[in-house]
C-alpha cells in the first residue's frame, strides 16, 4: 500500500491536479480548504438527522462540493446552471411548507439546525473566497451561483428541519 504522506509539503507548497505547486497560503488552496470544510459540515449534519430523503439531498451536494474541488484544482469546470436549478426546486419545496419569515432568528434550537446554520456560515466563507479568487482569475460563474444558492438551501433546510421536530425558531431580539 502507497504511504498516504508524501514529503512534498513540507516547505509550505502543495500540488494541483495540474501539476502546478502553490504555497499553502494561496487563495487557491483557501478555496480548496472552504469547500472541503463545508463538505465535512455536512456529513456531521447528515449524521445528526433522521430523514433519509435529506440525507441523499447532502450525499448528492457533497459529490458536487467534491466536483467544486476538482474544478478548482484542475481548473476544468464541471458545475452547470442546472446545478443551482436543483437546490432552487428544493428550496421552493420547503419554504412552501414553512411561515412566512418576519424575523431573524438565532442559529440554534437542536443539534441538527446549529450544524445546518454553521454549514451555512462556512458556504458563505466558501463563497466569499471563492468571490476573491475571481477577481485575480477566471473561475466558473455557475460555481459561484451554486455556492450562493446553497447558502440559501441550507438556511431554509435549518428551519423546515425546526419545523419538522416541532422546534420553535428562536427570534433575535435587540436589546432596549
Amino acid at each position: 500500500m502507497p504511504k498516504i504522506y508524501t514529503r512534498t509539503g513540507d516547505k509550505g507548497q502543495t500540488g494541483l491536479a495540474t501539476g502546478a505547486r502553490l504555497a499553502k497560503h494561496s487563495l487557491e488552496i483557501h478555496n480548496l480548504g472552504d469547500v472541503d470544510e463545508l463538505n465535512c459540515q455536512l456529513g456531521v449534519l447528515a449524521a445528526y438527522l433522521d430523514t433519509p430523503s435529506i440525507q441523499a439531498e447532502l450525499s448528492q451536494i457533497q459529490a458536487l462540493l467534491f466536483e467544486i474541488g476538482a474544478e478548482l484544482a484542475t481548473e476544468k469546470p464541471t458545475i452547470k446552471a442546472d446545478d443551482s436549478l436543483v437546490l432552487e426546486q428544493q428550496i421552493d419545496s420547503y419554504q412552501q411548507q414553512l411561515p412566512a419569515l418576519t424575523h431573524f432568528i438565532l442559529p440554534a434550537g437542536s443539534v441538527a439546525i446549529s450544524h445546518c446554520h454553521l454549514a451555512r456560515a462556512v458556504c458563505r466563507r466558501a463563497e466569499r473566497s471563492l468571490s476573491q479568487l475571481a477577481s485575480k482569475k477566471s473561475i466558473n460563474p455557475f460555481t459561484q451561483q451554486y455556492l450562493n444558492r446553497l447558502s440559501d438551501y441550507l438556511f431554509v433546510l435549518a428551519r423546515y428541519i425546526g419545523k419538522e421536530n416541532h422546534i420553535e425558531e428562536q427570534a433575535w431580539k435587540m436589546r432596549p
